[in-house]
């Protein structure tokens, strides 16, 4: 079967990406490496439930000063090392928790939470032969949880196991039906297999969700001008773009369609 021609490293039209479930962060700045670093002194006692409920709703930078101080009072508490894992992660600092999250699963091998974060960190860091064999781990002790097996279709699609990948997202979508970020990864890895037409009804169910953002319907109007389709294209991404914008996509686009630039290859080069 045909694939579908690799985008061009840095075009605008590089929307073609795989949601996880948490987005990526850019790294760290020195001043948030400084916050962070602050708060490992080790405190006399832990903080007490509230103190812990009542961090949830602080900036990302306060949660990894508060978990990072909970995890130096003890790091063998699961519940810190995951909480500190999933901060870390979420503002950027993905090798570092990538060691909280392994260091943790040697004193709790068998924690599903701990593997899924585990599993997308090594997506963050991009390597998804590390993150399949963490998120199947995950997925036998965790059958149940839509969002194991929705990473795990990434990393799978990542090694271009199109098949596993589909799996994974259908067994997701079956945990949690119509989730908009799972039909949408389901409908790229169809488009990354060379079916735009079965993709495009995909990503068209997952626009219709509540929930669906942007990078969804971006990723409608790519599969759609993939077709040749272009003012379909221009108009569906109009709804999140400017005119201008728009116009510029679908004129890149034409042009990667081009005759003499037609190269069947994967987009997978494209993908964050």
């Amino acid at each position: 079967m045909a694939r579908l021609p690799a985008l061009p490293a840095g075009a605008s039209l590089a929307l073609f990406t795989l949601l996880t479930a948490c987005a990526t962060a850019p790294s760290e700045t020195p001043q948030e490496a400084a916050l962070i670093a602050s708060a490992t002194s080790r405190s006399v006692l832990p903080a007490n439930a509230a103190e812990r409920a009542a961090i949830a709703n602080k900036d990302p930078l306060a949660r990894a000063a508060f978990w990072n101080r909970e995890y130096q009072n003890n790091p063998a508490e699961l519940e810190a090392a995951f909480q500190l894992s999933e901060t870390l992660r979420s503002i950027g600092s993905h090798t570092r928790a990538e060691e909280v999250a392994s260091e943790a699963l040697t004193l709790h091998p068998n924690d599903p939470r701990l593997l899924l974060s585990l599993g997308k960190t090594y997506l963050a860091l991009n390597v998804p032969l590390q993150a399949v064999d963490v998120l199947e781990r995950a997925s036998l002790k965790a059958p149940n949880d839509w969002q194991v097996f929705a990473s795990l279709g990434v990393a799978q699609d990542r090694l271009e196991r199109s098949e596993r990948a589909q799996e994974a997202y259908t067994r997701a979508l079956e945990i949690k039906p119509n989730e908009p970020s799972v039909l949408a990864n389901l409908g790229l890895s169809q488009a990354l297999n060379g079916d735009p037409k079965k993709a495009e009804a995909t990503l068209r169910l997952a626009v219709a969700q509540p929930g669906a953002d942007a990078r969804v319907r971006q990723n409608l109007a790519l599969v759609v001008g993939l077709q040749g389709r272009f003012e379909e294209a221009e108009q569906i991404a109009r709804a999140d773009l400017t005119p201008d914008m728009a116009r510029r996509n679908v004129a890149a686009l034409r042009a990667l369609l081009a005759p003499s630039n037609r190269t069947w290859s994967s987009l997978r080069s494209s993908q964050e």
